[in-house]
């Protein structure tokens, strides 16, 4: 890792000397060379981890970084950059093994399918390290391929469906950005390479035991990014598509929690680009108010707490935990937004129930049940949660006859913090809703 006070250490002569570096990071520079590209970006090593001014502005530079990139190499096992990746953990140096003698024959193919095909090759995971000479392709010359057997698990059925979110690697918040923008990634695995593309999900290079988008496997992610840039591009809206990301997103292990956004920036800058769109703490101007029906989900509610980002109570960016947004086949948005000010605090025109007077108000028929309100956080730790609670009603639908609701705090006489959303039924027709009489509109303040 590169910081202030390791930078030296890592300079030897007038560059970095590879044998201090860890493993994945070596077999990374060796397929890096073997495949004819000239440069490699480590994050860990071209960042310094230290300085926030130049985190800050490497950050904002992730989506061209990637989206640049003639391929991104992903180690999907690895839990560290020490354990390395072209040779394989669990392999038995003193086991059996077949070595096979074969000779590389080059072409004058296009570059890019050049390329492919000698990556195809080098992470085949068949090729082994008995000997030096198998362990890479030596394009055009003599080498042994060399077959080992896999001894360190037992297949059933159930890994047939084995999908790639998985795998360790894919548990991170960091690399969802790194492997969507990245217009091709190399996925090296205990027992096989993977290769993906922008169009493609995930497939094998050789033929596999391993069935990776057969009929139960769930969305992938880059399925989930690739129909979002195409209503991006269409100039739809796409507002289901990123909440259906953010849930993917907001499952992933963050170790610092100040970066919950961050991880996110080369996402909403390529949509930035392409949309026109303004992104406001990970949400979109044009969708805000139907977007705030995001909910923490059960799963997670008893760890959920705030994050230490200074960012808006109605942002999900606020909340440490999964996100589910409450879709309900929105008709009609009972919040007017008037203004946004700079420091995120929306300027609104909303109807407000007190908590003690909710019974009172037609035609809501309030559920509170454990299925129907979910707290931002638990109250115990949420500071947000003292004071008067208020629910505005945030959007409806005549379909299912729903409706959503933020439960609010009074903070100031004209300021308010969310702290969960309720959703509740309705007993009388559509109309009662759209008249509003039961309870007048209130320009209030929302942070």
């Amino acid at each position: 890792m590169l910081t202030k006070a390791s930078l030296g250490n890592f300079m030897h002569g007038d560059g970095i000397s590879v044998s201090r570096l860890g493993q994945t990071i070596q077999d990374a520079i060796e397929v890096t060379r073997r495949i004819g590209v000239s440069f490699l970006w480590v994050d860990a090593l071209c960042i310094c981890q230290d300085d926030d001014e130049e985190k800050a502005v490497e950050i904002t530079r992730m989506c061209d970084i990637y989206s640049s990139s003639t391929v991104t190499i992903a180690v999907a096992d690895a839990k560290s950059s020490t354990e390395g990746f072209l040779k394989m953990s669990g392999q038995d140096d003193d086991g059996p093994c077949i070595e096979i003698p074969f000779r590389d024959l080059p072409t004058l193919q296009d570059k890019l399918r050049l390329l492919v095909g000698r990556m195809q090759k080098i992470g085949s995971r068949l090729i082994g390290s008995k000997t030096h000479t198998s362990m890479l392709w030596p394009g055009g010359q003599h080498a042994n391929l060399t077959l080992y057997p896999i001894r360190d698990r037992v297949y059933d059925v159930g890994d047939l469906r084995k999908r790639y979110e998985d795998f360790p690697l894919n548990t991170r918040a960091w690399t969802l950005q790194e492997n969507l923008l990245s217009p091709r990634v190399l996925f090296y695995t205990r027992h096989e390479l993977l290769m993906i593309n922008y169009q493609d999900y995930m497939r094998p290079v050789l033929p596999s035991m391993f069935d990776y988008v057969g009929p139960g496997v769930e969305e992938s992610d880059r399925e989930i990014w690739n129909k979002l840039l195409e209503l991006v591009m269409r100039k739809e809206d796409f507002a289901t598509m990123w909440m259906r990301l953010v849930r993917k997103y907001t499952q992933r292990h963050m170790t610092y929690e100040k970066d919950r956004l961050a991880a996110l920036r080369g996402l909403i800058t390529a949509i930035e680009v392409q949309s026109g769109q303004r992104s406001l703490y990970g949400m979109w101007e044009d969708s805000l108010i139907r977007t705030m029906a995001w909910a923490t989900s059960a799963l997670s509610v008893n760890r959920a707490h705030r994050t230490p980002l200074q960012v808006p109570s109605w942002s999900w960016v606020s909340v440490r935990s999964e996100v589910i947004w409450y879709d309900i086949n929105i008709d009609e948005v009972a919040i007017k937004l008037d203004s946004i000010l700079e420091n995120g605090v929306l300027v609104i025109e909303a109807m407000l129930i007190p908590e003690s007077e909710k019974h009172d108000y037609a035609p809501w028929k309030w559920e509170l049940g454990s299925k129907r309100y979910f707290a931002d956080i638990s109250s115990n730790g949420d500071e947000n949660a003292t004071g008067e609670i208020f629910w505005m009603l945030l959007s409806w639908s005549s379909v299912n006859r729903k409706a959503v609701h933020l439960s609010v705090v009074r903070k100031t006489d004209a300021e308010f913090v969310r702290t969960g959303l309720l959703v509740s039924h309705w007993r009388g027709d559509n109309e009662d809703c759209r008249k509003r009489d039961f309870c007048q509109m209130e320009c209030i303040r929302l942070a």
